[in-house]
């Protein structure tokens, strides 16, 4: 049963390790975890962390237990949405929206709320990139 302890930092750590490669994840990595999937020996929810039963059994066995990661899947591990949904006495709503500029997901409490945009265009970052380079008198010369 799973005991409502929050993960320790080094879990935290491995699981948003894990998370980040999730955009990379190669053809092999991919065939794995759908075989594993579609065998039964891992669910459907926990298959963005599947990666984990190799490197370590027992925070995959905590993991296949959470009723939170069932959930709030792979987002109520990112460092502020963890806070809202695991360390929170307040329990958290999540909603998926599609907007203008893409997916996001959307976690809120009575207290506040965070929106996680999940994936990016692959030009966002160097879009935001040039506009770090901008001076504040090139800022107020951009059309509005």
């Amino acid at each position: 049963m799973f005991d409502d302890t929050p993960y320790t930092p080094a879990d935290l750590s491995n699981i948003r390790a894990v998370i980040s490669t999730l955009p990379f994840m190669s053809e092999s990595e991919a065939h794995d975890m759908n075989t594993a999937v579609n065998s039964g020996q891992c669910p459907t929810h926990i298959a963005p962390l599947y990666k984990i039963c190799h490197s370590d059994a027992d925070l995959y066995k905590k993991l296949l237990l959470d009723p939170f990661l069932l959930k709030y899947s792979v987002y109520g591990f990112f460092p502020r949405a963890y806070e809202l949904t695991y360390l929170s006495d307040i329990r958290a709503e999540i909603r998926y929206e599609v907007r203008s500029r893409g997916h996001v997901t959307i976690i809120t409490n009575q207290d506040s709320s965070l929106v996680i945009k999940p994936i990016q265009n692959s030009r966002e970052a160097h879009v935001a990139g040039i506009a770090s380079k901008l001076e504040e008198s090139d800022l107020n010369n951009i059309p509005r």
